[in-house]
C-alpha cells in the first residue's frame, strides 16, 4: 500500500497490501445491491475493526492497521464495474483517491429476515441509502450537490470542537473549502480542475491517524470532512452515491454517538432498534429525508436561488442540536 504518512490522499490506491484485501480503485461506483447484502463486521464504539466481505466488488479493511488510514473501516468499488455513471466517473476523476470511511451504513436493515427479523415500527424511520440513491438521482447534479452539503454543514461544529480540544485539524480552510462549493452550486463557478483540487483539499482536511487519535471528538471530525469531501465528488461526478455517502456520514456519526451515549453496542436486533429509535438518530434521519423532499420542491421552482438559501440557514442553525440526546426541538 502507498504510504504517505499523515496524507490522506494516497490512502487506497491500488493497494494489494493484505491487510486490504482487494485491491481499491480511486473513486467508489455504482453498487446498487440492499444494503443488507453487503454485511461487514461492526466493531464498537472505539474498536471498529471489520472483516473483509469476499465475493463481492467492495473492499473491506481495518483502518487502524493500514499505514495512515483512520478507524472505522473502508470500502470502494471498481470504477470499472460499469453503470450509468461509469463513463463520468472515468473521465473526470479517475485519479482522484477515494475517502476513507466507516461501516456503519452497510450494516443490514434491521427490519429483514437475514438480521433477525425483528420488527421496525412503523413510527421509526430507517437509514435507507438505496431510497436515498433513487431520490437524488431524479433531482438536477446541482441539487445533489447541495443535500450533500446540508448534511456535511450540520456536521461541521463536530470538526471545530476536534481543532478546538486538540488543537489540530483546520476549521477556517474547512468552511472555506464549503463556501466555495455552495457559491458554486448557486452560481455555477468553478471549473472542473477546482473542484478536483477541492476535494483533494478536503481530504487532507480529513484528520489523520499518524498524527494521533482522539476517542472523544475525532470520529466526528472525520465524517464533517469527509462529507464535504463526498460533496465536492458529487459535484465533479454527478453520480448521485456520492451525495448520498453524504448523508451516510452525517448517519454513522449520530449511530457512533447515540452508542457512545447510552452505551448500547450493537449486535442483536434490540439493540440495533434501540440506537436506531433513539431521537438524536431518528432526528437527523427525519432531517434527510425533509431536505429531499424540499429540493424536489426547488427543483420545481424557476427561481431556486432563495430556497437554497434558506435551506443552507436551516441546515447552520440545526448544526447546534445535532448531538443532542434529545433530538432537538428546532427543525425550521
Amino acid at each position: 500500500m502507498n504510504s504517505h504518512k499523515g496524507d490522506n490522499r494516497a490512502l487506497f490506491e491500488g493497494s494489494t497490501d493484505p491487510r486490504c484485501p482487494r485491491p481499491h480503485s480511486p473513486i467508489a461506483a455504482n453498487d446498487r445491491r440492499p444494503a443488507n447484502q453487503h454485511r461487514g463486521h461492526r466493531g464498537g464504539w472505539g474498536s471498529r475493526s471489520h472483516a473483509s466481505t469476499a465475493g463481492t466488488p467492495w473492499a473491506w479493511g481495518n483502518r487502524s492497521s493500514a499505514a495512515g488510514c483512520s478507524r472505522g473501516g473502508h470500502r470502494t468499488a471498481s470504477s470499472s464495474e460499469g453503470g450509468q455513471y461509469a463513463t463520468v466517473v472515468g473521465s473526470n476523476s479517475s485519479d482522484l483517491p477515494a475517502v476513507c470511511g466507516s461501516d456503519r451504513g452497510e450494516r443490514g436493515r434491521i427490519d429483514q429476515p437475514d438480521n433477525g427479523g425483528f420488527p421496525v415500527n412503523d413510527t421509526v424511520r430507517t437509514y435507507d441509502e438505496t431510497r436515498n440513491i433513487e431520490l437524488l438521482e431524479r433531482l438536477p447534479s446541482r441539487l445533489r450537490v447541495v443535500f450533500a452539503l446540508l448534511c456535511a454543514l450540520r456536521l461541521l461544529p463536530a470538526y471545530k470542537r476536534f481543532n478546538s480540544h486538540t488543537g489540530r485539524g483546520d476549521p477556517a480552510a474547512l468552511d472555506v473549502m464549503v463556501q466555495k462549493l455552495w457559491s458554486d452550486c448557486l452560481e455555477g463557478t468553478m471549473e472542473d480542475d477546482e473542484v478536483k483540487a477541492g476535494a483533494e483539499r478536503c481530504l487532507e482536511l480529513v484528520p489523520s491517524e499518524d498524527e494521533g487519535w482522539d476517542e472523544e471528538t475525532q470520529p466526528y471530525a472525520e465524517d464533517a470532512a469527509a462529507a464535504v469531501a463526498y460533496a465536492y465528488r458529487s459535484r465533479l461526478t454527478a453520480n448521485p452515491q456520492e451525495a448520498a455517502w453524504a448523508a451516510r456520514r452525517a448517519y454513522e456519526s449520530l449511530d457512533r454517538y447515540v452508542q457512545r451515549i447510552s452505551g448500547i453496542a450493537p449486535g442483536d436486533p434490540e439493540d440495533e432498534l434501540a440506537i436506531l429509535s433513539h431521537p438524536a438518530m431518528q432526528a437527523e434521519l427525519a432531517r434527510q429525508e425533509r431536505d429531499l423532499a424540499d429540493l424536489a420542491t426547488s427543483a420545481k421552482q424557476e427561481d431556486s436561488i432563495k430556497p437554497l438559501e434558506e435551506l443552507r440557514k436551516r441546515s447552520e442553525r440545526e448544526a447546534s442540536i445535532v448531538f443532542d440526546a434529545t433530538g432537538g426541538e428546532r427543525t425550521s
